[in-house]
């Protein structure tokens, strides 16, 4: 396998594909049993060595990596600093783990393969597994999960800050970060109401500029981030773009050396953020 075109990948049998906050990619090869990170500019690097034949890798909200180590029965929870535990285990050889996904509530969905009883369990974030489908013959063709969270169901008394009297009510996500408006900062996920309804944190692209990116925290707060250095750029941010009123965030910037980065409280009002130069 190659990256970019001329980065040789060290890996036989590659599978589970992860990104982690920082846009670092993360792959199983599940022949050699092994787990690599791939920087941003394609350099590879072990990051660890699982063994059992890793299959599918998936990481939660809070930056811990979630590996299905398919010849072992189990799921290994690698937590921020590579420090490995076991997760959840299921019936080897009757029943293992392959494809992992997770919803916006924290829980883990795990397809399995063999073909004794194959089905799709949920896991709770304390690993709590209960069976959310079953399945007739093996899962191997849908191994990998996808998790698509298009609605949400809440009072409308509270979406609209104290005012109608309507029940609930489905209303479409966009998948950025937002709050209730009077109310208390959402958990659990990352949600923006659309239409108006919630705060909305959003990104705008400049021409030639380093990509931003949105990512919500485990404090329930947000971090905007770009690679670092990115000399010459400076964020800006905007409450209305139908002004020009652009201004220097009161965050302070901070860079780790690999991205630089600003943690912001989850506003009262929309909030628009580019790099210029």
């Amino acid at each position: 396998m190659f990256i970019n075109g001329g980065v040789t990948f060290p890996v036989g049998d590659p599978l589970g594909l992860a990104f982690d906050n920082g846009g670092n990619l993360f792959v199983s090869d599940l022949g050699g049993g092994h787990i690599y990170k791939v920087d941003r500019q394609g350099n590879v690097g072990l990051f660890a060595t699982p063994g059992h034949s890793p299959a599918g890798v998936a990481f939660d909200g809070a930056g811990n990596l979630y590996v299905a180590r398919n010849a072992n029965g189990d799921i290994l929870r690698y937590d921020t600093n590579g420090v490995p535990t076991t997760f959840a285990t299921f019936l080897y050889p009757n029943n293992t783990p392959y494809g992992l996904a997770f919803d916006s509530f924290g829980n883990l969905y795990v397809s399995t393969t063999t073909s004794g009883s194959p089905m799709i369990y949920k896991v709770d974030p304390q690993g709590n597994k209960t069976v959310f489908a079953s399945a007739a013959t093996r899962l191997t063709g849908t191994g990998f999960l996808v998790i698509q969270e298009t609605r949400y169901q809440d009072n409308w008394n509270k979406v609209a800050g104290g005012g109608g009297t309507s029940t609930n009510a489905e209303f479409l996500i966009n998948g950025t970060v937002g709050q209730q408006d009077a109310w208390t900062a959402m958990t659990g996920g990352q949600f923006g109401m659309v239409g108006g309804f919630w705060a909305r944190i959003s990104l705008v692209p400049t021409p030639g500029a380093p990509e931003l990116a949105i990512t919500l925290t485990t404090t329930n707060t947000a971090m905007v981030s770009w690679p670092s250095p990115s000399t010459g750029w400076n964020l800006q941010q905007n409450t209305d773009l139908g002004t020009v009123n652009w201004v220097t965030p009161a965050e302070t910037v901070n860079n780790n050396g690999s991205i630089k980065y600003i943690i912001i409280n989850p506003p009262t009002g929309n909030r628009f953020y580019r790099l210029m130069q």
